[in-house]
């Protein structure tokens, strides 16, 4: 079932959850820090394409670093008042999030809620939309002393996801979420992996020694959410060769190869997996509508795993941004320079969202 291509309301909520519990102020006061995912990979792009229910079951892995975003909230006294301050603030995705948790929780208090993204780059592959939804969820869940239940937090964030209009505060567009932002936040370890209609299936921690590089193309200007999904609407059909052609085997080597070793802590099945679905399967050529030349930047960083340089190299998302998780930080780097990536360096974060004082 294709949509069609309309927005909706801020706090249109999608899919409703009804809870039965009596609310109570844990605190009036609130700061959290909320981290971002790069998403490796699906596990079937066929099931990706929009439709009517707002529920997507492609499956993800996910990495959780140390890149947050710093959302304060302080209840008011002025009944259903919402002011949104801070740096970077995405007004219309704040305040979706806020109307989200109003509809379930009902609370008439207002809120301040100041939010701090000191990186602020939209739409290259760091889901900053997402975890910009999905912590301030958290948070005004955390207010209240936690009455929803992670799981069925997550769903609700996922299946009611929306990105922003540029200029128009008050409306939103619908967009695909598999459920990385959330699922990082809430379940916190340095790799997700989500299966089915968005539930985690296996966390796994990353040992300190492996750094993150972060690289987006120096020329890349970020398009509007609504004139990118247009784009990616007349490229579902690759992404659902991908899905016909690979999820079987990929479905397979996740079971057999990559599951055991991740109980044993180690990234080697799962990084030859996640390479061979974005280099070798088609997938940076199904993203390449975000950026002209993706493929051939891909061709020219697959040394970095070719050259065992990386445990993981990948597009991230949809991209641009291409991402390594790697002992070998300066001739990894070195190759991003060399390719014209303005590069961010981090580090894998086992953990969820942190709160920093109530």
């Amino acid at each position: 079932m294709k949509v069609k291509f309309k927005k909706y309301p801020v706090g249109t909520v999608f899919n409703k959850i009804i809870l039965n519990k009596e609310l109570n102020f844990k605190n009036r006061k609130i700061k959290l820090l909320y981290p971002t995912r790069l998403e490796s990979m699906v596990f079937d792009p066929a099931k990706i394409e929009l439709n009517e229910n707002h529920i997507y079951t492609a499956g993800q892995i996910n990495f959780t670093v140390s890149m947050f975003k710093s959302i304060k909230i302080e209840i008011t006294n002025e009944k259903n008042n919402l002011n949104i301050s801070g740096i970077g603030h995405r007004e219309s995705l704040i305040k979706h999030a806020y109307l989200l948790m109003k509809d379930v929780l009902k609370f008439e208090v207002g809120m301040n809620i100041e939010y701090i993204d000191e990186i602020n780059i939209k739409h290259c592959g760091l889901g900053s939309s997402s975890a910009t939804i999905a912590g301030v969820c958290c948070a005004i869940n955390e207010i209240f002393g936690n009455p929803i239940q992670k799981v069925n937090l997550m769903k609700y964030i996922v299946q009611n996801h929306v990105e922003e209009i540029d200029g128009d505060s008050d409306y939103v567009f619908p967009v695909q979420s598999i459920g990385g932002s959330a699922a990082t936040g809430l379940y916190g370890n340095g790799m997700v992996i989500i299966a089915g209609e968005t539930v985690v299936i296996e966390t796994m921690s990353i040992a300190e020694e492996y750094d993150v590089l972060f690289g987006i193309p120096n020329d890349y200007i970020p398009k509007d959410s609504h004139d990118l999904i247009q784009i990616e609407s007349d490229n579902f059909g690759n992404f659902n060769n991908t899905g016909n052609v690979y999820a079987k085997e990929i479905a397979y080597r996740m079971l057999h190869e990559c599951l055991p070793e991740i109980r044993f802590g180690k990234l080697i099945a799962v990084g030859n997996l996640i390479y061979d679905y974005r280099f070798n399967m088609g997938s940076i050529k199904n993203c390449s509508f975000c950026y002209d030349g993706l493929v051939e930047l891909g061709d020219k960083l697959r040394i970095i795993k070719e050259s065992n340089l990386a445990e993981v190299l990948a597009l991230s998302s949809v991209g641009p941004g291409f991402f390594a998780i790697t002992k070998n930080k300066e001739e990894v780097k070195k190759i991003f320079k060399e390719n014209n990536l303005n590069i961010f360096e981090t580090k894998c974060y086992n953990g969820g969202y942190k709160i920093i004082y109530e």
